[in-house]
């Protein structure tokens, strides 16, 4: 390590010295993210919010409300839904139970624990069915998803 060398904040290979440098100034490189993730999860946050995606799950949702299951604004709710079964159900604790505010949980293992995990499970198939059936097929949300990713990569 040679102490004259730059600190990673000051490098700029536009003005550094050595071949490096130079390198990078004789090929162009594509734009680097200093997070890579945030500018992923900000791409993703774009897409969710483009319109085509919106009219998609709006239009699975519609679908559910029309065979007589819960609706639901976006996929992520969709697991609250299921979620939310269970914590009626008393087999898990709600979002935010510390474990000293009494909430009540059938026995791990009980004949009454067994049954009512049965039916939330019977509820959940029959939901993920019925999404599925509505268009909420994974493939086809990864290929609406590239399609919208990739028109927006194109926008930029």
């Amino acid at each position: 390590i040679d102490p004259n060398d730059p600190s990673p904040s000051e490098y700029d290979p536009a003005t550094a010295p050595g071949c490096q440098a130079e390198a990078e100034r004789a090929v162009p490189s594509p734009v680097l993210y200093e997070n890579p993730a945030d500018s992923s999860e900000t791409l993703r946050q774009r897409a969710l919010a483009d319109a085509r995606w919106i009219q998609h799950e709006s239009e699975v949702a519609a679908c559910l409300a029309q065979q007589g299951h819960e609706p639901f604004n976006n996929y992520d709710q969709a697991d609250d839904i299921v979620f939310q079964r269970l914590y009626d159900a008393g087999l898990i604790p709600p979002p935010g139970s510390t474990g000293n505010d009494n909430v009540a949980l059938l026995e791990h293992g009980s004949e009454e624990y067994w049954n009512a995990l049965r039916q939330v499970q019977e509820f959940e198939r029959g939901y993920a069915v019925a999404v599925f059936d509505c268009g909420g097929n994974r493939e086809e949300n990864a290929d609406l998803l590239k399609e919208i990713v990739s028109d927006l990569l194109a926008d930029q």
